[in-house]
């Protein structure tokens, strides 16, 4: 079976995860469905039913039943045995839908993309979430034991190239991104970058705190995402600890959770600062942003690694655009950004103690903060937002679709 002209409207994308709630994959699914393609998301489902249904206009889901367990065991052989791959191929040949584009969601399902392009005619499209090879070296999962015999780091940075050099399209998330490829790949010209920046009016969408919220005498500073090492809280705990006893009405509100949220709680009652910090767990959505509304300050911490310079994270746009003065460490797309839109301060990544002086120098100076927020919001609503990210994606596709 090869794909026709026709079928270059129809774009097969693969995520390895279930399917909502990926913000970035929602996204592009509803801008290219907008812009008159139709999209087939195939992704997996741990609940145990096997669904498919329409997500929204030109946007269908068509998702598999496993077990997770299964999943756990199998997906760790995709580069090393070709049975996950083969899967993965008769999952979505076996849906009888024709496509003139394969679009994968990060690195570990490329090679079935590629394949399955060959298999059918069709184009094939690489969307790199993040530096994958780099962030083998973070998750706790592969970058210690038998994680790094099944994640050999060699063998999948060679691997990322191959496919960056078969794809007909390759998507990264920072211009920083983009530097790693430069002179390495074939074909500079199929490279687009599109940001994670978010759905403007989704964000216009979610309730506001009430009066009585935003009159509290506490100064609060909030992270809003995953836990782990390379996120930098522990940095923020030191950093809180060593300013608790000058600004006593400073408080750390951390919504979400991740592998060392046990290691975290513990370290900030060791560092004398448990009533000061508040771990909230997982929150829906848009109760997570109304609290971020309700915050004076907003943290993003991250250690730097060579993961950390090359990716950048929805949630300092949505920081951004509910005009919170941002405390960023200085990886190198954070410092980039929050210092070209003057939405923040910037401190070195890992430094507690710089980040306690720029947090002491923010407090004492009040004044500065509706001048950040503003900068920040209005970056946001001008620039770094989905619609502005959604033209060049479908812009790239446009031309894909036209290049013979």
């Amino acid at each position: 079976m090869k794909a026709g002209r026709s079928d270059l409207k129809r774009i097969a994308m693969l995520l390895e995860g279930e399917f909502p709630p990926d913000i970035r994959v929602a996204n592009e699914a509803r801008s290219l469905a907008d812009a008159g393609f139709e999209v087939l998301v195939f992704s997996l489902n741990f609940s145990g039913l096997g669904e498919r249904e329409e997500l929204f206009p030109g946007v269908t889901v068509i998702q598999k039943a496993v077990a997770r367990k299964w999943f756990n065991k199998f997906h760790t052989t995709v580069k090393w045995a070709p049975f996950y791959r083969r899967w993965w191929l008769k999952f979505v040949l076996g849906s009888g839908e024709p496509f003139g584009i394969v679009h994968v969601h990060d690195l570990p399902l490329a090679e079935t993309g590629w394949r399955l392009a060959g298999e059918v005619g069709a184009r094939f499209v690489l969307d790199l979430h993040e530096n994958y090879p780099a962030a083998l070296d973070i998750w706790s999962y592969s970058s210690s034991g038998w994680g790094r015999l099944l994640y050999p780091r060699s063998l999948w940075r060679r691997y990322e190239l191959e496919a960056v050099n078969k794809a007909h399209g390759v998507i990264v998330v920072t211009e920083e991104a983009l530097d790693r490829f430069r002179g390495k790949s074939t074909g500079p010209e199929k490279f687009v970058v599109v940001m994670n920046t978010p759905d403007v009016q989704e964000l216009a969408s979610v309730p506001l705190p009430g009066k009585a919220k935003m009159d509290r005498e506490e100064v609060e500073l909030i992270y809003v995402g995953g836990f782990g090492p390379h996120r930098g809280i522990r940095i923020a705990l030191e950093a809180l600890a060593l300013l608790q006893s000058r600004y006593k009405n400073l408080r750390l509100r951390l919504i979400g959770s991740g592998s060392d949220r046990a290691e975290l709680e513990k370290a900030a009652q060791q560092l004398g600062i448990g009533r000061s910090v508040e771990f909230t767990g997982w929150l829906p959505f848009p109760e997570a942003m109304t609290q971020l509304a309700a915050a004076d300050l907003a943290l993003l911490p991250p250690v730097r690694s060579e993961h950390t310079e090359t990716t950048l994270p929805h949630k300092l746009f949505q920081y951004m655009y509910f005009s919170k003065p941002v405390v960023a460490s200085d990886c190198a797309p954070l410092r980039r950004i929050v210092r070209e839109t003057g939405a923040g301060v910037v401190f070195r990544a890992g430094d507690a103690r710089d980040l306690a002086q720029k947090l002491s120098w923010l407090l004492e100076h009040p004044s500065e903060w509706p001048k950040m927020g503003a900068a920040g919001r209005e970056a946001v609503l001008r620039k770094y937002n989905w619609s502005a990210e959604g033209r060049k994606l479908v812009e790239f596709y446009h031309a894909l679709a036209d290049r013979v």
